[in-house]
């Protein structure tokens, strides 16, 4: 270091400095692998310390005093993967190779190996899971989320499985699908941008192109970075605080094999849907649709069971609205004409088909009319029976493929409102959180990257 001073550009003074970083890189790796973390710490300062030293020695250096400040033990690349190779249980192999990871983190065998070990913890976290022990399985899950360079697909069924164990919902072999589309997530948002007429939208103004007007319904034009957010299925996923939006990638064709008697309780105090809930049975058994995602629809439709529409609308036979009594009348129920010279009846609608934004009680009331729903278990089971042979049946069965329909998206879809599908599965979760022992599996979209 004098000699540096004397003579600070003569190059044999800077490869004598160059050889003592490391003769001094060497003993602080000597204490170092000795768990002598602050000795190893002095010797890694006093490198830092010296000039004209090369910048792979200081990276070098750096990266172990970050080590040593961790107080993880040094050890060389080969004595990490066989103490690995020895440790039989998943969470020490963990422990080891996050350790490996830090002193060699470009190396492709650990990195192979730490997922490897996340995968054997997320078999473990399962095994106990689908037996109950939902805190044990948190807690290998949790392990798992700690492990930083683990794949989307494995974070993603762990983040999914995290949830549901916290919700003390038992996770079974066939709980998880992941199905890949042909298409990147920027893709299919053009699609959705270019829809014209039927261009995304939302009732909130934080989600707003606020440069396009409202629509003559009071609708914004949706912005594109909300559509995205509300597309990219691994923002619902791949988080550490699941919400109940995972609930709109709930298979909808499964039934829960839920008692008519629990479906009640569900439905108490919901206006006219009280009651039916062996109506909505029916319909899950005749057309293989979730219960749960029926009422959660319903609900939504009619206002908590309270529409007018679902409460019944009286239509004569050339599709004119009128009064229980035949009169014609209006949308708010004022008669405006003469009585009727045609038969009448009064009809239900309780999932919205057929009521377009433009007169949704007129054409909801003629479709019930033309559809015979003129019970209300009979608008239940039709109703489900336009969903499946509409949505479910053809491979919409999420509320996700349903909304945005990725294998074709833009065609198809059966709604504007980005927020739709989200908006249902708050219901249909509120629902899941009041039951037990019931059946759920998830099915979740991967875009290509």
């Amino acid at each position: 270091m004098e000699g540096y001073e004397l003579y600070p550009g003569d190059k044999q003074i800077t490869r004598k400095l160059e050889y003592v970083a490391n003769s001094l890189l060497k003993i602080g790796k000597g204490h170092h692998g000795k768990s002598n973390f602050e000795r190893a710490i002095s010797y890694y300062n006093d490198i830092l310390n010296l000039p004209e030293i090369s910048q792979s020695i200081i990276k070098e250096v750096e990266k172990y005093k970050n080590v040593a400040n961790k107080k993880i033990r040094y050890r060389t690349l080969e004595e990490i993967l066989e103490l690995g190779s020895k440790e039989y249980t998943a969470s020490g192999k963990k422990e080891i190779y996050m350790e490996g990871y830090e002193l060699y983190p470009g190396d492709e065998q650990i990195k192979k190996r730490l997922v490897d070990t996340a995968l054997g913890l997320l078999k473990l976290g399962r095994n106990y899971h689908s037996s109950g022990n939902f805190n044990i399985a948190i807690s290998y899950y949790n392990d798992i989320l700690n492990i930083s360079m683990i794949p989307d697909s494995v974070k993603t069924e762990v983040n999914l499985a995290l949830s549901l164990a916290q919700r003390k919902i038992v996770l079974n072999s066939n709980n998880f699908y992941m199905t890949e589309y042909n298409i990147s997530l920027r893709e299919s948002l053009n699609k959705q941008l270019s829809l014209g007429g039927a261009y995304p939208r939302t009732d909130l103004l934080k989600y707003a192109n606020t440069n396009i007007p409202k629509d003559k319904y009071g609708w914004y034009a949706a912005n594109s970075e909300s559509i995205l957010n509300h597309m990219d299925s691994k923002k619902f996923i791949n988080s550490q605080d699941i919400s109940n939006d995972i609930f709109q990638f709930v298979v909808l064709s499964v039934s829960t094999g839920l008692d008519p008697k629990d479906l009640n309780q569900i439905l108490f105090g919901q206006g006219i849907l009280e009651n039916m809930g062996s109506a909505f049975a029916q319909a899950s058994k005749l057309h293989s649709i979730n219960e749960l995602y029926l009422i959660s629809h319903a609900k939504l439709e009619t206002g908590n069971g309270f529409s007018t529409l679902a409460n019944g609308v009286y239509v004569d036979e050339d599709y004119k609205l009128v009064d229980e009594s035949g009169y014609f009348i209006n949308t708010s129920g004022v008669r405006i004409g003469s009585y009727t010279s045609k038969s009448y009846k009064k009809v239900y609608n309780m999932f919205g088909i057929g009521a377009f934004d433009s007169n949704p009680l007129m054409g909801g009331a003629i479709r019930a009319y033309k559809e015979g729903w003129d019970t209300p278990a009979k608008a239940i089971i039709g109703g489900a029976k336009f969903i499946n042979n509409g949505y479910i049946s053809r491979g919409q069965d999420t509320l996700y493929k349903m909304r945005w329909n990725p294998d074709n998206p833009g065609v198809h879809q059966y709604a504007t409102d980005i927020g739709w599908a989200i908006k249902q599965a708050k219901f249909f979760a509120s629902f899941y959180n009041k039951c037990s022992d019931y059946t759920l599996v998830f099915d979740i979209p991967q875009y290509r990257n």
